[in-house]
């Protein structure tokens, strides 16, 4: 506000990111702040002089996680609030955390990635995605808004997310991809009934070099049928990247950064049971 800050936390918090999926939230912070005007929402995640690291586990090992090149440990939403004299605001942040941890060179990196929402004027998907641990997306023109591993008994829910018509985009290792289009989203409503059930499919594998004498913080994600299926880093001294699972067909790689797009984009033929090479310039 007017070019101040107001603090409501500076507690510690611990937080398990996939445990907070499908409706199930933990409160950030919460405090007083004086009416007016705010431009800003601002989370500052743990850095590594704070001596807190945040941590991913694959199949069973820790890893820790390193700022990404190019990335901040502070997600920022920009916006106006404007807190009238005795009025209560809720906001609701959905991390993604699909989108914010990337293995490259052997390094697990960090490049926070969330959206706010005021839960008034969200709502919620939900429905089934069998095999369980598959992942549902929410996308806009091939965008992803939010996304979700499905639970042991298939449930998925997807919120708080913002009122709007989306593609629900379904992918697991081992399984062909589903898609629905047309979801409408309306505030403060849930809209169910969204079933998948994932057919067995022999995979491909993508892996290749992205041709730049350093590329720190570059990722590439990969676009099928013009929706949004995978994601992986780039070896920033290397160059080398790696896709073990894509379905077969005509694929898109996109090159990113932690601001967005980079404007490169390439196509490759993947076969199944079949490693396809590419060299991305």
């Amino acid at each position: 506000k007017d070019g101040r800050e107001t603090v409501l936390s500076t507690q510690r918090r611990t937080l398990d990111m996939l445990e907070l999926q499908h409706g199930i939230r933990r409160q950030l912070a919460a405090g007083n702040v004086q009416p007016g005007t705010y431009e800003a929402i601002r989370i500052e995640l743990a850095t590594a002089g704070s001596g807190l690291t945040h941590w991913v586990v694959v199949n069973g090992e820790a890893h820790p996680l390193v700022l990404a090149p190019g990335a901040t440990p502070t997600l920022e939403f920009p916006a106006q609030y404007i807190m009238q004299p005795g009025e209560q605001m809720e906001l609701q942040v959905d991390f993604n955390v699909r989108l914010s941890i990337y293995e490259a060179g052997g390094v697990w990196y960090l490049d926070p990635t969330g959206v706010l929402h005021d839960p008034l004027t969200a709502g919620a998907i939900e429905g089934t995605a069998l095999p369980a641990g598959s992942v549902v997306s929410a996308q806009i023109n091939g965008e992803e808004i939010a996304s979700a591993k499905s639970g042991s008994d298939g449930y998925f829910k997807l919120t708080p997310i913002k009122a709007d018509t989306y593609d629900l985009v379904v992918t697991r290792n081992g399984s062909a991809p589903a898609f629905k289009s047309g979801v409408r989203v309306n505030r403060s409503l849930t809209t169910g009934g969204h079933h998948f059930l994932l057919a067995p499919a022999t995979s491909g594998s993508i892996q290749g070099n992205y041709l730049a004498v350093y590329s720190p913080g570059i990722t590439l994600r990969l676009v099928w049928n013009g929706h949004f299926i995978g994601y992986a880093g780039v070896d920033p001294y290397t160059g080398q990247f790696e896709f073990p699972a894509v379905p077969p067909g005509v694929i898109d790689v996109e090159a990113w950064d932690s601001v967005g797009p980079l404007g490169k984009r390439q196509s490759i033929l993947v076969e199944s049971d079949f490693e396809s090479l590419l060299q991305f310039r």
